[in-house]
């Protein structure tokens, strides 16, 4: 197998994930919520931060539903659409 086969596929899966996180497991389940908060913060660090709200906007409102308003990932998501807020306004600042 070739050396570069591995982070080829690897690539191939983040891509795949990044179109349609929801594909395997459902939109609600914890890890496509999980999946979703990664690549919003993967956005806001790759200079995105108004994407990164966005997603993070909706995987929050879907994460509430889900898991409820008193899970502790639910903190985990408001921080980073806090940081991904803070980016997104100092990234249109002049």
């Amino acid at each position: 197998m070739p050396s570069g086969w591995t982070s080829r596929r690897s690539h191939l899966d983040t891509r795949a994930a990044r179109r349609n996180p929801s594909s395997r497991t459902g939109a609600d389940h914890p890890h496509t919520l999980r999946t979703r908060h990664n690549v919003a913060n993967t956005y806001r660090l790759s200079g995105h931060p108004s994407d990164a709200v966005a997603l993070l906007a909706a995987t929050l409102a879907d994460a509430e539903q889900t898991l409820g308003e008193d899970h502790p990932f639910i903190d985990t998501i408001r921080e980073g659409l806090a940081l991904a807020a803070d980016a997104s306004t100092a990234h249109t600042r002049p």
